[in-house]
């Protein structure tokens, strides 16, 4: 009983802060359009329906919901993967395969991890894969941040890193002494992931806001020394 009053706060606690990050990230959209936020996005739209389908199994819908946070944690990972390389590679027209790519390996994760006995556990082929691709998101992260102001990349690839290496041994949880501390420490780092990446946008707007300002100055500097110049020549006219 204690066991699962646990995991229905931890469940619980990861719905509320999914949840309030798309909403930041959804407000923020009018002020990011380049494809990595969008892919970004439809990740954690995907993270959140995760999340929420955790939360539901302990409302009584176990047999239907019972491998859909496994299958939407896949996608969004595959999303975000996806949003980094755009981020640090710069813009291509891998979009849309992207999309289904991520839609693919969600169904295909849906169907293995239904062979599972219950929601909690799951199989090393999906926990290899999944650390997988958060280690080579914290690569191309770190790589980019290592050449750039800020420390919002290099909080995002710390909590990739920390996500590949806690989620490495999913398959024990199950059957580990300190499940719940694991299943609390891996939803903690899924809503660092998405304060990391509100950090790495708000970095963005202000050097995009420093770098406005200081061609505004050297417009007004321009303008302040052409018409000085206009002066001094009116002012050798009249002599």
């Amino acid at each position: 009983m204690v066991s699962n009053q646990g995991l229905q706060g931890i469940a619980f606690f990861e719905a509320t802060a999914c949840l309030t990050l798309l909403v930041l990230f959804i407000h923020l959209k009018r002020d990011n359009t380049a494809p990595f936020y969008k892919l970004w996005l439809i990740g954690w739209f995907c993270l959140t329906i995760s999340s929420f389908s955790q939360l539901a199994i302990f409302l009584g819908f176990n047999s239907a919901l019972a491998t859909m946070p496994s299958a939407a944690g896949m996608a969004a990972l595959v999303l975000f993967l996806a949003s980094i390389v755009q981020l640090t590679a710069g813009p291509n027209r891998l979009f849309w395969p992207v999309i289904w790519l991520s839609a693919l390996l969600g169904l295909i994760t849906f169907y293995y991890e239904n062979r599972a006995h219950a929601w909690q556990q799951s199989y090393w082929q999906t926990a290899v894969l999944q650390s997988i691709i958060c280690i080579s998101a914290a690569w191309l992260l770190w790589g980019a941040a290592s050449t750039a102001r800020g420390h919002g990349g290099k909080l995002l690839a710390g909590a990739f890193t920390l996500l590949a290496l806690n989620t490495i041994d999913r398959p024990l949880w199950a059957v580990g002494q300190i499940h719940l501390f694991r299943f609390a420490f891996d939803h903690f780092l899924n809503a660092c992931l998405g304060i990391g990446m509100i950090v790495l946008l708000l970095e963005t707007a202000r050097s995009r806001t420093a770098e406005l300002s200081e061609k505004m100055r050297q417009l007004t500097m321009l303008t302040a020394s052409s018409s000085q110049s206009v002066s001094l020549q009116e002012l050798l006219q009249k002599v």
